[in-house]
């Protein structure tokens, strides 16, 4: 009686589960057909946030831009909402699998970028903005040459964030294991809290302020004057 018992819970459990994946699956779509073009017509943002798997090639000017390479279906199912100013890029419907997707987006005006997963964001020429938040969540990447008076820049995982250009300010706050690559970018004071074992380059001219717990590590060029409190293993050195 109780093997009946057992045969007849495992196969009420396995069919549960194929249940459920069966109705995931019908909720999800794949990319079907070429890679085509379009060029979608959105409100004005000055904040974009990328929630898929994708490539954002960005450039600025005059007027606003956004064309995407992918599927057919993969476009129509891209969210074209902007809210408050922000275009979240996200799709609709859950996507199983795709062709590569590229979206060419051109503003005018930026003040925050954001990566949510594993996507990337790639200035594909000089940015310049007053105030500008940079943020990675996930294995994703940023990578600017940024001309900014104050820059903001978080990671929360294992993505990364690479700089040229310059900025009067900088503040970095890594939580896990990412990366801030920016020796090429010139900042006046700059200001560094590192959680975990994630790793910060900098080029400062006056002043560094770092926080480091756990085993990150802060690399400086230039001779700025430093303040730092570590709590672990990390470390604050000179490139020199």
């Amino acid at each position: 009686m109780k093997i009946f018992f057992h045969i007849c819970l495992t196969g009420f459990l396995l069919a549960s589960a194929l249940s459920v994946q069966a109705q995931n699956w019908r909720g999800q779509i794949s990319g079907e057909g070429p890679v085509v073009e379009k060029t979608l017509s959105l409100d004005e943002f000055n904040s974009l946030g990328l929630a898929i798997s994708g490539t954002v090639h960005l450039t600025q000017g005059s007027r606003q831009e956004v064309r995407i390479k992918a599927q057919q279906n993969i476009i129509d199912n891209i969210k074209q909402e902007v809210r408050n100013g922000k275009w979240n890029i996200g799709f609709e419907q859950n996507v199983r699998k795709h062709e590569a997707i590229h979206i060419y987006v051109t503003m005018r005006d930026i003040r925050q970028l954001a990566v949510s997963g594993s996507g990337s964001i790639i200035g594909e020429q000089g940015i310049q903005s007053k105030d500008i938040d940079l943020a990675v969540s996930g294995s994703g990447d940023i990578k600017l040459d940024l001309q900014a008076e104050e820059a903001n820049l978080s990671i929360s995982g294992s993505g990364n964030i690479l700089l040229a250009g310059k900025a009067t300010t900088t503040e970095v706050t890594i939580s896990g294991s990412g990366n801030v690559r920016a020796l090429d970018f010139t900042t006046n004071g700059c200001s560094v809290s590192i959680a975990g074992s994630g790793n910060c380059e900098v080029d400062v001219r006056d002043d560094l302020n770092v926080h480091v717990s756990g085993s990150g590590s802060v690399l400086y060029e230039g001779t700025p004057s430093i303040k730092s409190a570590i709590a672990g293993s990390g470390k604050v050195r000179s490139k020199s």
